[in-house]
């Protein structure tokens, strides 16, 4: 596995009430027909590749640039019939992770051009969405739980071949979530025309009261974490939020022309920060249930010297 880059540091960089977003929507603004029904799809940096799974076939890989069909992935082995996979989501390092649908197992991918190989054979939560944190042998896989108060179930592995359960949190995430690579806050997505929820852990797992997001974010359909700026992406159809990660402020927003279904799920994305600037990417269902949703937009965290803090 390749080195940790990204949305997970060692030291962060939280911002005032003053800190504005400028979210610049790029040339990557694609609906491309997926054939099939997406459920799931994200993108994978370390390829340069969006991927989104086609109803009861495969998993279909599209230029980064472009949003040009390339192929398919390879997946021997994983049964897609029915919904096929759900909760694609890719690591800094290349590694790609979905869940079988009608098995309730985890796949993992090392590469777009890999094999898969069996993370975990049974018990997995059924799940629409998840996160990876960290790489190779320190990585984990946060998954999304079947019902609107989740539970948000974490993964862990010393080999990255086999996983096991590490953590299971009552955090309300059924069709999205994001979470810190301490493992100390979530944020997730009950279901239709509900709030992001935030769930911080100050000893025990409990709701963070002082997260109160605007209502524009309501039905978000993917969720990204900058945790280098402190700063939480949310999608909602058209439009790309960015809020203060901590209390749910809108710092900024774009408007996307090639949107998401307005149903929450079917979606993922992954950001690449620096402090202070950074590029996001999300891929979903599009407003046409086989289209998928293609989008990288590139931001500017801009705020006083005096309300940034080292932590």
């Amino acid at each position: 596995m390749k080195k940790l880059l990204l949305c997970v540091a060692a030291m962060g960089i939280a911002s005032g009430a003053l800190a504005q977003v400028t979210l610049t929507n790029t040339a990557v603004d694609f609906a491309t027909d997926n054939v099939g029904s997406v459920y799931a799809a994200t993108y994978s940096i370390s390829a340069n590749k969006f991927l989104a799974s086609n109803a009861g076939t495969t998993i279909r890989i599209y230029n980064g640039d472009t949003g040009a069909y390339e192929g398919d992935m390879n997946i021997t082995g994983v049964n897609p019939t029915g919904n096929g996979i759900f909760a694609l989501t890719a690591g800094t390092d290349g590694s790609i992770f979905g869940m079988e649908s009608g098995a309730s197992t985890l796949w993992q991918w090392s590469s777009t051009a890999s094999a898969p190989v069996n993370a975990i054979a049974s018990g997995v939560p059924f799940s629409r969405a998840g996160a990876v944190i960290g790489t190779g042998n320190t990585t984990k896989v946060a998954l999304t739980g079947s019902a609107n108060n989740g539970p948000i179930t974490v993964f862990s592995t010393t080999d990255d071949v086999t996983y096991t359960l590490l953590e299971t949190i009552a955090a309300n995430a059924k069709s999205t979530l994001a979470i810190n690579s301490a493992i100390t806050k979530t944020w997730g997505m009950p279901d239709s025309s509900q709030p992001i929820a935030k769930t911080v852990n100050t000893g025990s797992w409990a709701a963070d009261a002082g997260f109160v997001p605007d209502v524009l974010t309501n039905s978000s359909t993917s969720m990204v974490f900058d945790e280098i700026n402190n700063v939480l992406f949310s999608v909602q159809a058209s439009t790309v939020y960015a809020l203060n990660a901590d209390t749910g402020a809108l710092l900024g927003s774009t408007a996307i022309t090639n949107g998401f279904s307005t149903t929450p799920g079917y979606a993922g994305g992954i950001c690449s920060p620096t402090a202070g600037a950074g590029t996001v990417w999300f891929a979903g269902r599009g407003a046409t249930a086989t289209n998928a949703s293609l989008h990288k937009l590139t931001y500017t965290v801009t705020a006083a010297v005096s309300d940034w803090s080292i932590y």
